[in-house]
């Protein structure tokens, strides 16, 4: 990237790119998610970086984890929508169809 130098008049400089900011999140994965794992996970849980504000959903994107897979989502151990926003810290814990009987 070259930065280039303005005479500091109103509107004639380019606005500088805006810095975003990441928040870390612990992504835990049970039965069949855990094949979603990266290397070198604990074997059930991970950290993951994402962008400040960004959405459940989009956290499974980003993790590569197709969006009809996980039935059961929760935060911080309480059952949230896809559409919920995430804050830095939080625990998303994600659960693919059970059955049994």
């Amino acid at each position: 990237m070259q930065l280039s130098s303005c005479s500091g008049v109103i509107g004639e400089c380019p606005a500088l790119p805006s810095r975003v900011l990441t928040m870390k999140i612990t992504v835990r994965l049970f039965t069949t998610l855990t094949h979603y794992l990266p290397p070198g996970s604990d074997g059930t849980s991970f950290q993951a970086e994402i962008e400040d504000g960004a959405t459940v959903h989009e956290l499974i994107a980003r993790v590569g984890i197709p969006a009809h897979l996980p039935h059961i989502v929760m935060v911080n151990a309480r059952r949230v929508s896809l559409g919920n926003a995430l804050k830095d810290g939080d625990t998303v814990s994600l659960f693919p169809p059970l059955g049994g009987g």
